[in-house]
């Protein structure tokens, strides 16, 4: 399937600067595997390139809880099954493109709370816009900086982590009132 992607340089580029980025971080992972595994967020990785998953993959493990479907229809399943905290998807996959996943996820009450964040190769304007529409919370192109990445997806966890907080703080002031 790799072959016939027109986005391989770009795919071997964004390889080669994780492979880089996660040398640094392997000392921030040393201290961060002390985090228990229930207290991980859930991160649902959604493209077709093996290689780019594996990458991710073995990037967000000490931090996160890491499922990974290989395009948009199975990564629609998981989503239902497993209500990640985020997910991060491709957009050009087969069976179901980015767009359409996205679309289909928020236009659903179980999953449209979930946020997303594209990448693309795609890197016009006009290709913003149409990942915005289909609701993506986020959009990063590729080749991406790690560093980006990594302060998006903290931020939506944070951003959730402090919602959560505010309703059972709520909760707890109605309960007493």
């Amino acid at each position: 399937m790799q072959e016939n992607n027109p986005n391989n340089e770009i795919i071997d580029l964004i390889i080669r600067s994780l492979r880089k980025e996660l040398d640094v971080e392997e000392e921030k992972t040393k201290v961060q595997e002390n985090i228990k595994e229930e207290d991980k967020p859930i991160i649902l990785l959604v493209d077709d390139n093996e290689e780019l998953l594996s990458m991710l993959e073995d990037l967000f493990l000490p931090i996160y809880k890491v499922y990974i479907a290989h395009d948009g229809r199975e990564g629609l399943e998981m989503a239902r099954q497993i209500q990640p905290d985020l997910i991060i998807s491709d957009v050009m996959m087969p069976e179901m493109d980015g767009l359409e996943f996205c679309r289909t996820l928020k236009s659903n009450l179980e999953t449209s709370h979930i946020p997303i964040i594209l990448l693309t190769a795609k890197n016009t304007v006009e290709d913003r816009i149409e990942c915005y529409n289909a609701g993506a919370d986020g959009y990063i192109s590729k080749p991406f900086e790690l560093k980006i990445l990594e302060a998006r997806i903290n931020n939506f966890i944070m951003h959730k982590k402090n919602k959560q907080e505010e309703f059972r703080s709520n909760v707890e002031v109605n309960i007493d009132s």
